[in-house]
This record gives C-alpha cells, structure tokens and sequence, in this order.
C-alpha cells in the first residue's frame, strides 16, 4: 500500500475527529449558556451527555488512527491489507480503538493521554508530508485545524475558572459570592444519578467522573456530590473564602461549610441558599430519616462535626482488649448498606488504654429511595467483622461496647 493511500485515510479519520471535537467544543460552550429552571436541567445533561460522547469518538478514531499507522508499518501485516481485507482489519483496528478507550478512561487519564495522542498524530502528518509530495494542501490545513480545536477545551480548562472568579471578584458579600459559585457549579455539572436510570448512559458518564481531579471536573463537569462539593471548595479557596468539604460517609452525601463572620454555614448544591448546621441536619433528618456521622476535611486534617450537627448525638467507647489487656493502635472501623453499597466510617485507632470513640447521630431511615439501608454499623476490628452492632439513636446516650479478641479466635 503507497504512503499516498495511507495519508488519504488518515486524512478522512482526521477529518472525522475535527467533526466531533468541534461538536465537543460547542456543546461545552453551551452547558455555560443553560439556566437552572426544570426544563433546562433537562436539557443541560442531555447536552453534557452529547459532549462526552463527541469527546469519545475523538479518542477513539485518534486511536483508530495510530494503530492504522503501525499496521501500515509491519510489512507482514501491511501486504494483506489489500481491498478483500482492508475493511475486516480496519473493524479490528476500530474495535481494539474502542476497548482500549475505555481501558485508559477507567484509569481517569484519558485528558491526558487524548492529548499525547494528538502529538503523535501531529508527527505522523509532518513526517509523511515531508517525504510525500504530492499531498495537498488540506492535509496541514485539516490537522491545523484539528490541533486548534483539540487544545481548546486545554486552554478552557484553565481559562473558565479565572473568568469565574473575576465575576464573583464583583459581588460584595461572602454569602453572595457563595451563592453565585453554587449556582455555576450546580448549573454546568453533568450529574451522573441523572442517568441511573440506564446503566448504558450511567456506565459513559461515569467514564468521565472527575474524583478528586479538579481539572477534570473543569473540563468535563461530570460528578455527583462529591466532586461538587470539591470544586465549590477550590472556587471559595481562590477566592480567599474559608471552606471545606463535609461528608457524609455513612449516607453517601457531601456538601461544603462556609465560614462568614466566624460562623459556619452549609452551601449544599442540591438546596438554595446558606443554612444553618442544626437547621440542615433537621432537614436531613426529616429527608431520609438519619444522619450518623459527620466529618469534615481541612487542610489540616479531619474533624468530626457530629455533635456540631447533632447535639444530641450518642457517644459510643469502643474498649479492644486482647485476653483483658487493652490493644493499641487497633483499627476500628464501622460499615453498614446504604443503597445497597457498603459504607464504611473513617477509620479509627485505639489508644494506650485500648479505646476508641465516636459520636453517631440518629439512624432510623425512612426513605425508599435508599434502601436497601441497615439501621446500624457492624464493627470491624483490624479488617474482620468482629460481629457486634452499634447504632446511634440521637438521645445523647453514652455506649459501651467492649470486644475481647481472644474469643473472636475461637
């Protein structure tokens, strides 16, 4: 096969991807368009959806395209690619694109990789060009534009946070400034529960989750609390606004604390407005019917903020003993079902005298929507299910629990 042919497909493959990472770049311009009524929402995740699959394809056909490049390059292989089998290789080479697509996106590199890709590509056409004369003109002109679009949505990921910050630069008051970076998140987040309700479109969303990659959320906006709560955190951060991120471990939820007048108030994604912490709780409570343990994440650490929530939250000692002698540094830790998931607590140590505390608030869940939900945590004893129970009602009771880890051997 000449070098002509091969550069003709890698010209129609690269005009390909110029299609859809354009098609990428405007659907992201327009998630920043889209207002925060219902009928927006709607239209809001079927657009970021639409982007991350204009985001796919690129990946995929840049791939299709280097492999191309390398078949072409093995004489072996090369030799039979003629008419009769050139369709049935380049399906292979699609498939083998497609797979390792999401292989690399299920690693959370993919922006990263797209990009050295790209490079790849850029060098294939120089060279090819350099040593093919008779390549027109639209071939530099195509990959120039297909540079040009690719690194946008790079220059973007840098560049959207800055205007952000200079709009909320211009408001006067903390709670305004809060409110208006809770308004941009919640506005331009791809929320991946919105498609729960089909594991096809849940399992592409969830590809692009962004975790604990700020960038990422930037670039791609998909995420549930907790990346929400993340990116609320970094935006108030930069703008000199003390936050920080709160969890909710034992019932799957995340939210951010904002301190105004040496007063902590909550700025959830999914209610208006500041809150109280006791008026939130009460909110959650009555929601869901519980609220267990809450933590929050500093620069300088964990806190537990149970009490703060929920005054009347139970204290329970766990006391480990090994034959009646207290255990150092033993891990516990406390799991039960939430959704059907199991959710653990943060892990706790024990002391010299071999106790660990913690403060749990109410569990009496009541709502469908989260069961299957255990009504208590099993404690765990250096990884192993020591089988005792706990619970926490939110009567401010104190609990003792004491567990021997001589008769656990029998």
């Amino acid at each position: 096969m000449s070098k002509n042919i091969i550069v003709k497909e890698q010209l129609r493959i690269l005009k390909v991807c110029i299609l859809f990472i354009g098609l990428f770049n405007i659907l992201s311009y327009l998630r920043l368009m889209i207002f925060h009524n219902q009928f927006n929402i709607f239209l809001l995740e079927i657009v970021g959806l639409l982007s991350l699959i204009s985001y796919d394809l690129v990946f995929i056909f840049l791939l299709y395209c280097i492999i191309l490049c390398i078949l072409h390059a093995i004489p072996f292989i090369s030799k039979y690619m003629d008419k009769g089998r050139s369709c049935f290789m380049q399906f292979l080479t699609l498939l083998l694109s497609t797979l390792s697509t999401f292989i690399i996106m299920l690693r959370g590199s993919a922006e990263d990789i797209s990009y050295a890709l790209l490079l790849l590509v850029s060098v294939f056409f120089l060279v090819v060009k350099l040593r093919v004369r008779d390549v027109k003109f639209k071939t530099s002109l195509a990959f120039l534009i297909m540079f040009m679009l690719a690194i946008t949505p790079l220059i973007m990921m840098y560049v959207c946070p800055l205007v952000i910050l200079q709009k909320a630069y211009t408001l006067r008051t903390v709670d305004e400034r809060a409110e208006f970076i809770a308004s941009y998140i919640r506005n331009t987040t791809v929320n991946i529960w919105f498609f729960n309700y089909d594991p096809i479109l849940f399992c592409c969303v969830t590809l692009h989750r962004a975790r604990g990659d700020f960038n990422k959320f930037v670039l791609f906006g998909v995420g549930g609390c907790g990346e929400i709560a993340l990116a609320e955190t970094v935006f108030l951060r930069r703008l000199g606004v003390e936050a920080r991120e709160v969890h909710l471990h034992g019932e799957e939820h995340a939210f951010v604390e904002v301190r105004i007048n040496d007063t902590w108030f909550v700025s959830d994604v999914y209610r208006p407005g500041l809150m109280m912490r006791e008026e939130y709780a009460k909110d959650r409570i009555k929601q869901i019917g519980g609220l267990s343990h809450v933590v929050a994440y500093t620069e300088h650490g964990m806190v537990d903020l149970t009490k703060a929530y929920v005054p009347s939250a139970d204290e329970v000692i766990i006391k480990v003993i090994y034959h009646g002698e207290p255990v150092m540094n033993a891990r516990v830790k406390l799991i039960h079902k939430f959704r059907g998931n199991d959710l653990a607590l943060p892990e706790l140590h024990t002391d010299a005298h071999g106790i660990a505390i913690i403060y749990l608030g109410p569990m009496s869940y009541n709502n469908t929507q989260i069961e299957p939900a255990e009504r208590f945590y099993w404690i765990y004893i250096n990884d192993e299910n020591t089988g005792f129970k706990v619970s926490g009602e939110g009567k401010n009771k104190v609990q003792y629990i004491t567990i021997d880890l001589a008769l656990l051997e029998t």
